[in-house]
């Protein structure tokens, strides 16, 4: 009762912005200690077979999903399947091409959390999702500012990763609370800030590149630093895959594509578009 009790004041509409802050702050300050903690424990064993163990953990972790999915959805069964494919397919094309090491797996599950609680403030799937993809890049942004010695580029794989984590959440959603929706004020909120997050960057970005203090990485710029003297002032400096690429993963013991921004964008753009419209086949009312 009191399990239950707890649950639901969590869950309330008044306190699921909040949680949803506390659970993105915490995405932002642990990928640090995850590495380290990764690193420190794993320290003792083959690479291969920690490896091998995250990989048959994180299956396992799916199989779980898909089973509480498909339970909770016998009514629903041909939607929710259907829309289980979809996102299995999604999932397994993105850790095929982008993941190169399986650890980063957890962005599927730390976005599907972020996703469900954010879904849960909407009647539609739209707004959450909105968020949710600025909320991604916001994040990756920050890692590539706040340890660019560490992550020596903008990762644009993981904000399509953090993208399909939170397409598994909203499936959740549509499994576990099919006819939950909430207030209209809250839904404004959010479709207003996911909207906001996307113009501001956008237009942050572009207005650096005009006014000279946003450049790209070129050859002779070191690394280890955002911020650098270029022909005589600071600017920001923007290090990714200027065409994309490919790399070999010794983790996964596979060659990984690394996006370039108008790859991102694309896949982007084509990921929710297809999204969208299997969800408003499939589920009318999201």
């Amino acid at each position: 009762m009191r399990k239950n009790l707890l649950f639901k004041c969590l869950l309330r509409s008044t306190t699921l912005p909040w949680l949803a802050v506390v659970l993105f702050a915490a995405f932002l300050f642990s990928h640090d200690p995850i590495s380290q903690t990764y690193v420190h424990f794993t320290s003792g064993f083959r690479h291969a077979d920690v490896e091998r163990v995250l990989n048959w953990g994180f299956i396992s972790i799916g199989l779980l999903l898909i089973f509480v999915v498909i339970r909770r959805s016998r009514d629903r069964l041909r939607a929710i399947l259907l829309e289980t494919v979809f996102i299995g397919l999604l999932l397994y094309a993105l850790d095929r091409w982008l993941i190169f090491t399986y650890l980063e797996r957890i962005h599927f599950l730390q976005y599907a959390l972020l996703a469900f609680l954010l879904r849960k403030m909407t009647t539609k799937d739209f707004p959450a999702l909105l968020l949710l993809n600025g909320a991604g890049i916001v994040d990756e942004f920050i890692q590539y500012i706040w340890n660019p010695q560490y992550t020596k580029y903008l990762d644009f794989n993981d904000m399509l990763l953090n993208l399909g984590g939170g397409m598994l959440g909203l499936l959740l959603f549509h499994a576990l609370c099919p006819k939950e929706t909430a207030p209209l004020p809250v839904e404004r909120r959010v479709l207003l800030t996911g909207t906001a997050i996307h113009l501001l960057l956008g237009m942050i970005f572009f207005a650096g590149l005009l006014l000279g203090r946003v450049t790209f990485y070129a050859e002779g710029l070191e690394t280890n630093s955002v911020w650098q003297i270029v022909d005589g002032s600071y600017r920001f400096v923007v290090a990714f895959a200027p065409q994309g690429g490919e790399a070999f993963s010794p983790a996964t013991q596979k060659y990984c594509r690394i996006l370039s921004v108008s790859q991102w964008i694309f896949f982007t753009l084509a990921v929710a578009a297809t999204h969208t419209l299997l969800i408003r086949w499939l589920h009318p009312r999201s």
